[in-house]
């Protein structure tokens, strides 16, 4: 009985442990001329690491599996460098830390780590290269622990499980069109064609300051896990996603499909997609199609310095009235969108907390969505200011009249 077939029947393989199948595959798009996207797959325990055979399919050691999709935004090539350093510092950090992941709260602590790592070296990298600033990237990222998936999170790439037939998002998007969708004044419908629904909330690379959100998902024999950057989630809709995974057992033509699907409907977006299967015998077998449901940790109490989203994942632990509060962020974000939907012109370089406008509209403290949020768009501000100003030329040079003419 093969992999696949095994996964589908439910019945466990005799090997011991948990075994991976990984495939991945990323593509430009029809718009774009670079691909800003990057990915990793690793085997932490060996070090070996990209679409080779001891990777693709692998029993995890002790130290577990990485993986990873970054997209980068920055224009030109800053966007590729912002990803590629993101992949290599978590993959170096991780690989750093290896003697002390031991257990969950030790692999968490490891991966906030290793994520503010790349953060700083990605600002480092902009600060000393004028074409990198304003260059980030988003981080949506995997890491097998015992018989659990620990996801991190860093704006709006995706990490999904599909299980009997179940596709559930298990990470959430830091965006303008999430923080809506939460406070109820936009439906995920609505939230596909919103006019600002490339900004999001958070980024490495564009503050000083960044925490991962992290959750928890327990494996089930069979399960499959997505990650995929915008330019998947942004064309195909769940449905479809999960209409693929259910028709294609073979993660290498599910990945093809996928994109091929993209494509098709015009992939305006670089697209990457990353597809691993989880089964052995130390997985249970999943009862009854339940959905696999995933739980939201804590965020780190060691952060170097607070950011408003770590505030705000703060403040949803620690009360029930995060829907009010995050009802009032995101009205702010709805009412103000001049303010807060691109960078100023002094924004290529990364800055603090504090000097970030205060949201008025959250007198009771409780904490407040960051505001300085980017645009994927690739576009400097600087470019737009000159495509302006050449309109304006042009249309004075048009209807320009000599006097007494």
């Amino acid at each position: 009985m093969s992999e696949s077939e095994d996964s589908r029947s439910g019945v466990a393989s005799d090997l011991p442990g948990v075994e991976i199948e990984v495939h991945a595959r990323t593509d430009v798009g029809c718009v774009r001329e670079h691909n800003e996207d990057s990915f990793l797959v690793a085997d932490l325990s060996t070090g070996s690491r990209g679409l080779v055979p001891q990777v693709t399919r692998h029993v995890a050691g002790e130290n577990g599996t990485l993986l990873l999709v970054c997209d980068g935004m920055g224009g030109a090539a800053a966007g590729e460098v912002a990803s590629a350093l993101a992949v290599e510092t978590l993959f170096a950090e991780m690989m750093s830390a290896q003697s002390t992941l031991l257990g969950e709260e030790a692999v968490a602590k490891a991966v906030r780590r290793a994520v503010r790592t790349a953060n700083r070296r990605i600002v480092q990298s902009a600060r000393a290269n004028p074409g990198q600033r304003g260059m980030g990237t988003t981080l949506s990222g995997a890491v097998l622990c015992g018989d659990s998936l620990l996801l991190a999170q860093v704006g709006d790439s995706r990490g999904y499980l599909f299980r009997s037939g179940h596709l559930v998002q298990v990470t959430q998007d830091q965006s303008v069109a999430a923080a809506l969708i939460q406070a109820g004044r936009l439906s995920p419908e609505e939230a596909r064609s919103f006019a600002h629904s490339n900004i999001i909330l958070q980024a490495l690379g564009t503050s000083e300051n960044v925490e991962a959100a992290l959750s928890r998902v327990r494996l089930c024999h069979g399960d499959r896990l997505l990650l995929c950057s915008d330019g998947l989630h942004g064309q195909l809709s769940d449905a479809t996603i999960a209409q693929v995974l259910a028709e294609k057992s073979s993660l290498e033509e599910a990945c093809s499909d996928l994109v091929t699907r993209v494509r098709a409907a015009g992939a305006p977006d670089n697209v990457t997609v990353v597809l691993a299967r989880f089964t052995g015998k130390s997985l249970a077998v999943p009862a009854n199609d339940d959905p696999p449901k995933h739980v939201e940790l804590p965020p780190d109490e060691e952060s170097e310095r607070p950011t408003r989203i770590s505030r705000r994942m703060s403040a949803r632990h620690a009360s029930t009235s995060e829907d009010q509060s995050t009802g009032s962020e995101a009205s702010t974000l709805a009412s103000g969108p001049e303010e807060s939907k691109a960078p100023s012109s002094t924004d290529s370089e990364p800055r603090d907390a504090q000097d970030e406008p205060k949201d008025d509209d959250n007198p009771g403290g409780s904490a407040p969505a960051q505001v300085r949020i980017r645009s994927k768009s690739g576009i400097p501000k600087a470019a737009w200011i000159i495509a302006v100003f050449l309109l304006v030329a042009l249309i004075a040079i048009l209807f320009w009249k000599p006097s007494g003419g």
